[in-house]
């Protein structure tokens, strides 16, 4: 009896060093195997990258609930290759986006509908996006007159995705332009529970953006013409989506290290292209639209159009998010400028 009493403890002892080993073996299997995952090298383009929009359009495979607090994203879309880079961004905390193309510029010059012509690239968001196609009132022949319409133009839809239980409320809405990227982090924030969800319920807040010019080796200091406001305020005709866009005053209060404001990311000919199609066309002049003058100031880090404002000065993109470094690197390569 003493012998087998003595036999089975021996074999108890056995079976947890046993088990002791397996579960050694797993854990550096998980290590090893983590490891390797890590040890990928991230492709980035490079210049003999094809300059296209599907560079960006990644698959979307992020699974996560509906936000308690409903954000929207409502921009203006004019074929600018960044707004992939803005979903991409922000898919993953936005419920729904707005997107107005206009059949004209805003200089009133036909267009075409880039949506639909690049409609596969957008496949992997299409199911947060509602594309609106706006036409300007017949009357309207100022270009500030057909921006501020079109970009007023998606609280129509708005409102009837409210009433028809498409859209929840209270909600906010994120009025940016195309190239003023929110941090992800930020419209996180917004939840209950979070540290900016009662100003934002409640008030317009502006967006306090890093500002580069040309490509992301250029900060030009802060922009915070962004800004996120309540859908209740929208929706009772309080606010529009113009009423915080215009000035040049400082802008209270605000949200800090908001996001990145990416201004004229863009191959030259795409900046002479936007030059000849936005609103301030008291630039749309050929010295401005000069090749070799626009070559140099991007190469110099200098205002296309000889303003005295915002100097601009060499920054580090490794501090930026993967989408926009990638992005970064494929509008260098398509400007073909040598520092």
């Amino acid at each position: 009896m003493e012998h087998r009493a003595k036999q089975l403890k021996k074999d108890g002892k056995w079976f947890t060093y046993f088990k002791t080993f397996v579960t050694l073996c797993s854990v550096i299997i998980i290590i090893a195997l983590t490891a390797l995952n890590f040890s990928q090298p991230v492709q980035l383009p490079t210049g003999n990258s094809k300059p296209s929009l599907e560079n960006y359009a990644t698959k979307a495979t992020a699974v996560r609930k509906k936000n308690e607090l409903p954000i929207v994203d409502a921009i203006m879309y004019h074929g600018e290759p960044i707004l992939l880079v803005r979903l991409e961004l922000l898919y993953d905390v936005v419920d729904r986006f707005y997107i107005t193309e206009s059949t004209v510029t805003h200089s009133g010059n036909p267009k075409p509908i880039y949506s639909k012509k690049h409609l596969d690239d957008f496949a992997p968001y299409q199911d947060k996006i509602t594309w609106l196609i706006y036409e300007p009132s017949k009357n309207i022949r100022d270009a500030w007159a057909r921006e501020k319409e079109q970009r007023d133009f998606a609280l129509t839809q708005m409102r009837s995705d409210v009433e028809d239980k498409r859209l929840k409320t209270p909600f906010v809405v994120v009025n940016t332009d195309g190239d003023e990227l929110v941090n992800p982090k930020i419209l996180t924030d917004m939840q209950p529970g979070r540290p900016w969800h009662s100003q934002v319920v409640n008030q317009a807040m502006h967006l306090q953006m890093d500002f580069f010019y040309y490509n992301a080796n250029w900060k030009r200091g802060v922009w915070d013409m962004g800004h996120v406001l309540p859908g209740e305020k929208l929706l009772t005709g309080e606010y529009s989506l113009n009423t915080f866009r215009s000035g040049r005053k400082k802008h209270q209060p605000f949200i800090p290290e908001a996001g990145w404001h990416l201004s004229y990311f863009l191959s030259i000919d795409e900046i002479i292209n936007k030059i000849e199609s936005f609103a301030h066309q008291e630039f749309n002049k050929p010295q401005i639209k000069n090749r070799d003058w626009i070559t140099n100031c991007i190469r110099n880090g200098t205002d296309i159009y000889g303003r005295g404002t915002g100097q601009m000065t060499p920054y580090n993109t490794t501090n930026l998010p993967l989408p926009i470094r990638r992005f970064h690197q494929d509008v260098v390569a398509r400007q073909n400028i040598t520092q």
